[in-house]
């Protein structure tokens, strides 16, 4: 599913008939309180930055090393009512085309959202653990 940037605002829409209709947009605390923008359609929702060192939680990472140290966009909280496919793919291509730098992670037992970055170009480097909890978390980058 296609997105096309369609004002200084960053927003976007999806532009494939018969897919998610409606404007992506930015806000402010749709996912987090914190967030600096959570970007939302008609079928799903993530949470979107980018900046240096905008994620403590990639600071430290085991068993590998991320490619590249310079600003990086970070997304998490991927979600979709599963209503349609591809969701997940324009969420993540969005975010790639903001910053063509882009770290995520996910859990080991994921299999739905590993076989998704991988298909979009990500590479596995390593793994993170995150304050929230003590379970490790597989991360991902992709550059361009």
């Amino acid at each position: 599913m296609p997105l096309r940037a369609n004002s200084w605002r960053n927003t976007a829409t999806p532009t494939s008939g018969g897919r998610p209709t409606g404007r992506l947009k930015r806000s402010s605390t749709a996912i987090s309180p914190k967030a600096k923008a959570t970007c939302a359609c008609a079928k799903g929702v993530f949470y979107y930055d980018f900046g240096k060192d905008i994620e403590p939680t990639y600071a430290t990472i085991e068993d590998g090393s991320w490619r590249d140290e310079g600003p990086y966009g970070v997304v998490h909280r991927v979600a979709s009512d599963g209503s349609v496919r591809g969701v997940g793919s324009a969420c993540l291509n969005w975010a790639f085309n903001q910053c063509g730098h882009l770290r995520i992670d996910t859990h080991g037992d994921n299999g739905v959202m590993q076989r998704l970055l991988e298909k979009l170009g990500f590479e596995h480097r390593g793994t993170v653990f995150v304050e929230e909890d003590d379970y490790p978390r597989l991360a991902f980058e992709k550059t361009r």
